[in-house]
């Protein structure tokens, strides 16, 4: 101890103190704070000592701990105020709550000025002492005299920052809160709105099915309810022509109801690409098919023309033997889908097209133009904005939010050929009466136009099967064509999906067979372990028959995590089947493809140096069609034909080569379809929707009875007629005789 100059230590009677408190098991209980000025000089104390040698101040403490590095360390401090003073310090001393002196201490000597003199401040008097029970000791702390130090509260406000900066990242160890009410609340907040979010979604699921919502609205309309637009104000969700664009299908604004969330998309006008592997949202171009070989060993153009017009002829006829046209029309199946994004301030569009994008990039500048749009009704003359909705998906454990933005896109796949799906065994026209009421029009009228909706049937036959419960291991023809659409992984890829179910790992199958199901790919139907209801095959969703689901490892994809398992997935529902044809890149006359095209191809004069990709995909020869486009409408465009240069520099009538939604009439063989709209609609899924077909069953039910009983009864009138007409004879007879 003499090594060290100054020091606190306990007295024999602090430690006797100490021991008997130990022995009761009370607390030990330190009040107050002494200081003395040695009696006018510095020495060194001992631990027999009963008092200090002078007192020249007496007080409570300011503070008393525990030291955090050494837990046998007492911290004691005191400050003697400014108004006090006049003396020197050199002493210290502890006193227990019994008057017990438990702690003495040589102080370094020190003035205490008094404020009179024109020197007065305040001191903190500060001693450390050990001692052998300090969890023990209970601190006796007089709060009406309690003064911070500077010390003190710099190293309480450096702990109380770090508690709000650690607030403020919005995250805290598992199974535990953050530091502050008022973060918990806006965490308790957050959970609130994501049950919120998922609540609505809930709702809308039972509405209806995953499917179209609705359309823009034009200048067409009537009095009626049937009269709003619903899905399509002149087509069919407002497809329309662009064959003067690379393959591009015109499609206007389409708004969606699918899984429970809404977007609405800008003008679409989509790009026919399929989703390829590699960056995020990755695509490629879906090639047209190429022309048959006989077409390109054609003596010159006039021969070719002819010879391409035989194997749209034999399409037409579905004839074989006239040419084998089957491997150069072949389908695109083209879908719609959505998937929660991981929010941030950037919206880049999520699919090409020549003529459309998002004008705004910024979510917070797009959400506002949602608002201008919705607060006044105005579309904006480039149809460029969608409706992106955000929400807060979930709250992880640690209390952080995940915000997603629903994205969009729409993706194509090549899913065979005429050859594997012959058109009229593929597809089934609906009659649908809202549509034709709508538009004033007879359901002759509406299967020659763009109206016209088709379904996909249920097995590859002319004459399907409708209307019969199906519980049998068997898949649909549509899901058979979106198990060809890949997700966001894009093509190629091959992802396992399984779950921890009350123990037991589940493996999810083709619902056909036990072969592992590849979820990387558009599904709905699934097999799985045999569950309560004694069932071992299910349907995505709770109940939503429309519903297509993939999985996908995107880390730009909201994620959930469930027992180890990181599950991401995109939702999806079918837009429309698209026949593509050889014209698309039948290109007989060696057009250029050139970046700027001079002229404006009006005349041979004016004729255009070349074809583009982007605005003047000209190269089917002028008379290859017989007749104009069909139904044109002012949202179309390529309708008339151009005069471009061929390879020689000689100008050639063409015509546009691209989509139509039905070719121009070709001699032989007629106009196309080209383009069939088979999405589903959200309402169709709900329960009015399904009560009026039943009663539209039932009704064509009794009318075929009523009919049915007609006949019957017309052939009893006519066998009594024969009988009265033989008694006529017989009667005669008789009467001759």
């Amino acid at each position: 101890m003499a090594a060290q100059e100054f020091y606190t230590i306990l007295t024999k009677a602090g430690i006797q103190y100490e021991a008997e408190c130990k022995a009761t098991g009370k607390p030990i209980k330190l009040v107050k704070m002494s200081v003395g000025d040695g009696n006018g000089a510095s020495y060194n104390p001992v631990d027999t000592q009963v008092a200090l040698k002078r007192k020249v101040w007496e007080g409570s403490f300011s503070n008393l701990y525990q030291d955090k590095t050494n837990t046998a360390w007492l911290v004691v401090e005191a400050i003697i105020p400014q108004n006090v003073g006049g003396f020197w310090i050199r002493e210290v001393a502890v006193w227990t709550d019994t008057g017990i002196l438990y702690a003495i201490g040589k102080y370094p000597e020190s003035f205490k000025p008094l404020i009179a003199t024109g020197a007065g401040r305040e001191i903190n008097i500060r001693t450390i002492f050990t001692t052998s029970n300090a969890d023990n000791v209970t601190l006796m702390l007089d709060g009406s005299v309690i003064q911070a130090t500077r010390a003190w509260v710099k190293e309480f406000v450096e702990v109380e920052l770090a508690s709000i900066k650690k607030d403020l990242s919005a995250e805290h160890a598992e199974g535990k809160t953050h530091n502050y009410p008022l973060t918990n609340l806006i965490e308790t907040d957050w959970v609130a709105e994501s049950s919120q979010s998922e609540y609505l979604a809930e709702i809308f699921r039972t509405f209806g099915q995953s499917g179209v919502l609705g359309s823009r609205q034009y200048g067409s309309a009537g009095t009626e309810s049937f009269n709003r637009t619903f899905d399509g104000a002149y087509s069919a969700i407002n497809l329309h022509n662009h064959p003067n664009l690379l393959a591009t299908p015109g499609l206007g604004e389409i708004a969606a109801m699918i899984n429970g969330h809404m977007v609405r998309t800008r003008h679409n006008d989509y790009r026919l690409r399929s989703a390829a592997p590699g960056n995020y949202l990755a695509m490629v171009d879906i090639a047209p098919p190429a022309a048959p070989a006989s077409v390109n060993a054609a003596a010159d153009v006039p021969a070719k023309v002819a010879e391409m017009r035989e194997y749209f002829r034999a399409f037409a006829a579905r004839d074989t033997g006239i040419r084998d046209y089957r491997p150069h029309f072949r389908w695109n199946l083209s879908v719609l889908e959505i998937w929660p994004e991981l929010l941030t301030d950037e919206v880049n569009d999520t699919f090409e097209s020549f003529r459309h994008l998002e004008e705004i990039n910024g979510y917070r500048d797009l959400l506002s133009r949602t608002l201008l749009m919705g607060a006044t009704g105005y579309s904006g003359r480039n149809e460029n904005g969608s409706f992106i909705p955000g929400s807060v998906r979930q709250v992880s454990k640690t209390g952080r939010p995940q915000y997603v933005a629903w994205r969009y896109r729409i993706s194509v796949a090549d899913v065979g050929s005429v050859g594997d799906y012959p058109v009229e065994k593929l597809v089934t026209p609906l009659d649908l009466p809202l549509q034709r009421w709508h538009a004033n029009l007879t359901g002759p009228q509406v299967a020659t136009s763009r109206r016209q909706r088709w379904r996909i049937n249920r097995e590859l036959s002319a004459d399907p099967t409708w209307g019969a419960y199906n519980e049998s291991p068997t898949i649909d023809l549509l899901d058979e064509l979106m198990a060809k659409v890949p997700g966001l992984n894009g093509a190629g890829a091959n992802l396992v999906e399984q779950y921890t179910d009350s123990g037991v790992v589940t493996k999810l199958t083709k619902w056909d067979s036990a072969e592992l199901l590849n979820a990387a790919y558009y599904n709905r139907r699934y097999g799985h372990e045999r569950n309560a209801s004694g069932r071992t095959k299910g349907l995505r969703s709770y109940n939503d028959p429309t519903l297509f689901v993939a999985s996908n490892t995107r880390p730009e994809v909201a994620s959930f995590v469930a027992d180890g398992q990181t599950y991401r997935n995109s939702y999806a529902i079918p837009l429309e089947l698209i026949l593509r044809t050889p014209l698309e890149g039948w290109n007989p006359y060696g057009i250029a493809t050139v970046n700027a095209a001079v002229g404006d191809g009006a005349t041979a004069q004016t004729a255009w140096t070349g074809r583009s990709d982007s605005s003047r995909h000209y190269l089917t020869p002028a008379e290859m069609f017989s007749d104009t486009v069909l139904d044109p409408d002012p949202a179309d465009t390529g309708a008339s034909p151009r005069w471009v240069l061929d390879s020689a520099g000689t100008p050639r009538l063409v015509r546009a080569s691209g989509i139509y939604a039905v070719l121009p009439k070709i001699e032989g063989a007629g106009g196309l379809y080209l383009r069939y709209p088979v999405y589903p609609m959200y309402h169709e899924g709900g329960w009015a929707a399904a009560a009026v077909d039943a009663l539209a069953g039932d009704c064509t039910t009794s009318l075929v009875n009523l009919m049915r009983g007609y006949m019957t009864q017309k052939d009893s009138i006519a066998e009594m007629g024969e009988s009265i007409q033989v008694l006529k004879n017989e009667v005669l007879q008789l009467k001759q005789k």
